[in-house]
């Protein structure tokens, strides 16, 4: 299973935010997953704040956490851990992260 910086609008893009809402679909996608599949979900950093949070502390479960950070102006991406991140920006006008939190969970019930 793949979500590439799409989860982070759910309850966020509303005319009435409910920051609590983006838990919600990542911990349904999880029951969904076969045993012995994985899922991969990216969110850029910034932009939704309490998911952010949610992610680094770990009250969303993933099997691993990482991200991308990117050296601006020089558009040089590195891996790096995700506590780095959290002062990270993101740039609404042109939809610019400055990182990337990269987060993986695999299902290891039975197969």
């Amino acid at each position: 299973m793949l979500s590439v910086s799409t989860l982070e609008h759910v309850g966020w893009d509303e005319t009435k935010r409910d920051p609590d809402l983006a838990l919600q679909p990542i911990a349904h996608l999880k029951r969904l997953l076969a045993p012995g599949g994985a899922a991969l979900v990216t969110v850029p950093a910034g932009y939704h704040p309490k998911l952010d949070s949610a992610i680094r502390s770990g009250t969303i479960e993933f099997s691993s956490v990482r991200a991308l950070r990117c050296d601006y102006p020089s558009m040089v991406w590195d891996e790096v851990a995700a506590e780095p991140t959290s002062g990270a920006k993101y740039e609404e006008l042109t939809y610019r992260a400055e990182a990337i939190l990269i987060c993986c969970w695999v299902n290891n019930g039975p197969v």
